[in-house]
């Protein structure tokens, strides 16, 4: 199946969204001393010793 004009810029116009909602969190969380880690959900279900690693990094860099 071609990709259709109207689904690509649904597509598109989604892809902003989440960008610009996601770049809103990050500098908040920055702004008050926050770090923000994120992870796709594949992620966790495919690769959670790597999640978890990542994670006790995290906390280890901020001590």
């Amino acid at each position: 199946m071609a990709w259709q004009p109207q689904i690509l810029f649904h597509f598109l116009r989604c892809s902003k969204k989440n960008y610009d909602e996601g770049y809103g969190k990050n500098q908040l969380a920055e702004k008050y001393g926050f770090t923000l880690l994120r992870f796709w959900e594949d992620e966790i279900k495919n690769d959670f010793e790597n999640v978890k690693q990542r994670i006790i990094n995290a906390l280890l860099a901020t001590t």
